[in-house]
C-alpha cells in the first residue's frame, strides 16, 4: 500500500469519527430542545386550563375548541357582533381536549366548533385512534349538553414533515363518518385551502399556522354556520 493510499484512509477515517461525533452531539441538542417544548407545552397547557376554568361562566354562546390554530383567533377584533369564547390551547391534543372538556360542557355551548387532531398526528398518534379520541369527545358533550349543536370540523392541509397530507386526508375521512355517525355537521375546510391540492401559501405562515388572510378565510368559510339560527327548543336549554 503506498503512502498516499495510506493517507486517504486514514483522513476518511477521521472524517467518519468526526461525522459520528457531529450527529451524536446534534442529536442530543435536539432531545433537550424536545424535552423543553414537551416541558414548556405542559406548562402552557396547565396555564391555559386554569385560566378557563377561572372565567366567569358565560353560558349559552358559541365556543371554539381546539389547539394552536383556535388559541391564535382574537373574536372580540375579528367577529365583534358575535359573543364567542375561545376555548383553544397552543399544542394541545385530542386526549388534552378530553381532560379538560368538563370545563367547556359546563358553558352549555349553542354551538360547539371543534377543529383538533394536528397535533396528534404529529406526535405519532395514528389517524384511527385520533379519530376514536374525538368520537368520545363529540358524545361527551351530546350526553352531558345535549342541545349544544356540535360542528366538528376536519383538519387543514399542511406543508409540515409531521403532519403529511396523506394523514390528514386519512383522518377527516375518518371525522366525516363520526359526524355521520353523531348525526352533527362536519365541516370540509381543506379543499377552501388548497392550492393545486396542496396547502397556499398565502393563508400559511409556516406551513401550519395561519396568516392574517388565512384567519379571514377560514371565518368567512364558517360564516353559514356560525348565522345559523337556533331554535326555540334549543334555546330551552339555557
Amino acid at each position: 500500500m503506498d503512502k498516499t493510499m495510506k493517507l486517504r484512509i486514514i483522513y476518511g477515517t477521521i472524517f467518519l469519527i468526526a461525522l459520528w461525533m457531529g450527529i451524536t452531539f446534534l442529536r442530543r441538542i435536539m432531545g433537550g430542545m424536545d424535552n423543553r417544548r414537551t416541558q414548556n407545552d405542559a406548562a402552557h397547557y396547565e396555564m391555559m386550563s386554569n385560566m378557563y376554568k377561572g372565567a366567569p361562566r358565560e353560558r349559552g354562546h358559541i365556543v371554539f375548541l381546539g389547539d394552536d390554530t383556535t388559541e391564535a383567533l382574537n373574536f372580540q377584533k375579528l367577529l365583534p357582533s358575535m359573543f364567542i369564547l375561545n376555548r383553544g390551547i397552543a399544542s394541545d391534543t385530542t386526549e388534552g381536549v378530553l381532560n379538560r372538556l368538563g370545563e367547556v360542557v359546563s358553558l352549555t355551548p349553542s354551538k360547539l366548533f371543534i377543529l383538533i387532531g394536528a397535533n396528534d398526528i404529529a406526535n405519532g398518534l395514528s389517524t384511527q385512534a385520533t379519530a376514536d379520541n374525538i368520537k368520545k369527545i363529540v358524545e361527551q358533550v351530546k350526553e352531558d349538553t345535549p342541545k349544544t349543536r356540535i360542528y366538528l370540523q376536519g383538519l387543514l392541509p399542511s406543508r409540515t414533515r409531521e403532519r403529511p397530507d396523506a394523514k390528514v386526508r386519512d383522518l377527516n375521512h375518518k371525522l366525516q363518518f363520526v359526524a355521520m355517525e353523531a348525526e352533527c355537521t362536519y365541516i370540509d375546510l381543506f379543499p377552501a385551502f388548497t392550492s393545486g391540492s396542496r396547502l397556499n401559501w398565502d393563508y400559511s405562515l409556516d406551513g401550519l399556522h395561519l396568516t392574517d388572510a388565512g384567519v379571514a378565510k377560514w371565518l368567512e368559510y364558517l360564516k353559514p354556520y356560525l348565522e345559523e339560527e337556533i331554535t326555540d327548543d334549543e334555546e330551552e336549554l339555557y
